[in-house]
């Protein structure tokens, strides 16, 4: 399987009704250990919705930071999509 389809699988169990906190912080670390591209980190900014409510975690907010960085390493990121990332 490739990268997009990890991140596309992970980012929904977001979307879960009954994801504790805990299941929460192990899928944005899984997540955050991903290397990405363009076509991984359009999932994570196109389903934004899906895993805000849980940037008040520290540990997950850490971990998607650490995506932020990673995909500027390796993707060619539009600002507005930068901006529309959770501060």
């Amino acid at each position: 399987m490739e990268i997009a389809g990890i991140v596309d699988k992970l980012v929904d169990r977001f979307g879960n009704t009954g994801l504790t906190d805990a299941a929460a912080e192990d899928n944005s670390y899984c997540l955050s250990l991903l290397t990405y591209n363009d076509r991984s980190f359009k999932i994570i900014t196109d389903r934004l919705p899906l895993y805000e409510k849980y940037m008040n975690n520290d540990a997950i907010f850490e971990a998607f930071v650490r995506i932020l960085q990673n995909a500027k390493q390796n993707c060619k990121i539009e600002n507005n999509k930068v901006r529309r990332f959770p501060p």
